[in-house]
């Protein structure tokens, strides 16, 4: 098995998917279970240099903590080793290699930072102690000052996963038309009134459609650092307005793709077709 370098919990996952079953009849060169790790740009670096794809999602201190657990770890025996190594690796005491020092400061303490602003974010969208309310009448409302962009954003907040937000993906014709995308299974390329107040009879039907053609958003337009521009940006897209009575579609965001498959997000160019999926690059800046 080859796996770019990661917490070690996840490593040790991994690891538990070689060999799952007993068959002396493998073949000799994969008899034995091997695991190589990769993901660092220079192990020679005290510390290693990881790739900035790791990095950016698993951070600096739980991949520092990985590599100094797993160094020199020749044989992990499963699953005698797990409850030994987890604990080790996320012990608050564990001391940096010598020659780590300093940037294992900087990851720990952007780590606790990052980790507050996590719960921070979280506070607004969590319900409030029932021992410490007078009355449950609104114990269950969402944040009175937002209630518009609640649930999507509020379940990205409060998980604080490395889950994907979903969208409805659809499309604008030279026309100005919105359209349901041409691999719609039941109605490809139907258009899409704006505005328009669903609920029965053929909008039922169209309001099921579109919740049939969703993608799901990459971690660069869904970690922390962008979620809020994101969704900000696609509540504009179009007029949600008559969306909201059909229990299909109420809630549920939508990036909206031109004539040519492109779409403009927060800073990302979104390009969409049905041999290569979504792919995702950054928009060069303007001198």
């Amino acid at each position: 098995m080859v796996s770019d370098l990661a917490p070690v919990d996840l490593v040790l996952q991994r690891v538990g998917r070689l060999h799952r079953h007993s068959r002396p009849e493998r073949p000799a060169a994969v008899a034995q279970p091997v695991l190589f790790l990769r993901g660092v740009s220079n192990w020679a670096t005290k510390p290693p240099d990881f790739v900035r794809g790791s990095t950016a999602i698993y951070g600096d201190a739980t991949l520092l903590r990985s590599a100094t657990v797993l160094d020199g770890q020749a044989q992990v025996s499963l699953p005698r080793d797990i409850p030994a190594l987890v604990r080790r690796a996320y012990d608050s005491t564990l001391a940096a290699p010598p020659g780590w020092e300093t940037r294992w400061a900087v990851a720990e303490a952007n780590s606790v930072t990052a980790t507050e602003r996590a719960r921070h974010r979280a506070q607004s969208f969590l319900l409030a102690d029932p021992n410490q309310l007078d009355s449950l009448n609104g114990w269950i409302d969402v944040v009175a000052d937002d209630p518009d962009r609640s649930e999507e954003q509020g379940r990205s907040q409060v998980r604080d996963s490395e889950d994907s937000l979903e969208v409805i993906a659809l499309w604008r014709d030279v026309n100005g038309l919105l359209r349901l995308p041409a691999c719609a299974p039941r109605r490809p390329g139907a258009v899409i009134p704006e505005g328009l107040e669903w609920g029965t009879g053929s909008e039922q039907s169209l309001a099921r459609e579109m919740a049939s053609c969703t993608l799901s958003l990459p971690i660069q337009l869904t970690h922390p650092g962008v979620i809020d521009r994101v969704i900000a940006e696609l509540e504009g897209t179009v007029d949600y307005s008559g969306w909201q009575a059909s229990p299909w579609i109420r809630g549920q965001l939508v990036v909206v793709f031109d004539s040519d498959d492109h779409a403009t997000l927060a800073g990302f160019d979104l390009h969409y077709t049905a041999d290569e999926g979504l792919v995702v690059t950054q928009l060069k800046e303007k001198p």
